[in-house]
């Protein structure tokens, strides 16, 4: 199974301004940009034109709240998104060390990867098969079959299981899977399972023909009830659901969503 996708995004005009809200996702993603100012936080990132500045890639871990985007000018911008745990595949230290943060400058795949991001973005060729090659080429030993069984139990079954009940499936202790999940997610047990449960409400309210109301939408994805599915969603977006849906747009067609300003 393929682990990881592309996205390109461009623009040429000096006076271009858009600001945006990305939302949280069980994926991660490192995003590079070229010949940009990139000033970055815990919340958010800010880009700016700047031809004498190297290429600046960020990488953002598992979080529990909308980043803001502030981009002004021209910009080059390649994306590389990775399924659940497969950017630790590319990288030589653990998942943790290298997202101590919400947003992070990302150096792991060193001044090669600078040079192709570079190139990719002043082409308009298909970046896909020079992508592919590359990172074949950083592919390190990886493996957390614990982990992913765990991983795999909370998409197929729901997310309202216990991290007791996660620990006897696998016939280990409640530390280790807790350990397993900040280690290689850098991230909490139940903000993985809140993170799973909002992406698949969003997903399944966007892509259904017909839409459902909120409360049936709150029990096909084990929320309590529509009051916790409501406060959920506020926690994660800043809005009540009606409120977000109507600002939310998507980026392309997979499930990469955002609402504007």
């Amino acid at each position: 199974m393929r682990n990881f996708s592309y996205y390109i995004h461009k623009n040429e005009r000096s006076n271009y301004q858009e600001q945006f809200q990305y939302y949280p996702h069980y994926r991660n993603a490192i995003t590079s940009y070229v010949a940009s100012n990139v000033e970055f936080s815990n919340l958010g990132s800010h880009i700016t034109p700047n031809r004498n500045k190297p290429v600046t890639t960020l990488f953002s871990r598992n979080y529990d709240a909308a980043l803001n985007v502030n981009l002004q000018g021209r910009f080059y911008k390649l994306g590389i998104a990775f399924e659940p745990l497969g950017l630790n595949h590319f990288i030589d230290k653990p998942f943790s060390e290298i997202a101590p943060e919400r947003v992070n400058l990302f150096t792991g795949f060193g001044n090669d990867y600078q040079d192709l991001v570079k190139k990719l973005l002043k082409s308009e060729n298909s970046p896909v098969t020079e992508l592919d090659t590359f990172l074949l080429s950083q592919k390190k030993e990886f493996s957390n079959q614990r982990l992913q069984s765990v991983l795999d139990i909370l998409f197929e079954r729901g997310c309202e299981l216990s991290v007791q009940t996660l620990a006897e499936n696998e016939e280990v202790s409640r530390k280790t899977v807790l350990r397993d999940f900040q280690k290689d997610l850098a991230c909490s047990v139940k903000t993985y399972q809140s993170l799973i449960r909002f992406r698949q409400a969003l997903n399944n309210y966007q892509q259904a023909d017909k839409k459902t109301s909120f409360t049936e939408l709150a029990l096909q994805h084990s929320y309590y009830d529509q009051p916790a599915f409501i406060k959920n969603f506020k926690q994660i977006t800043g809005f009540n659901p009606r409120h977000f849906f109507e600002k939310l747009k998507q980026y392309g067609n997979a499930d990469t969503f955002w609402s504007t300003d």
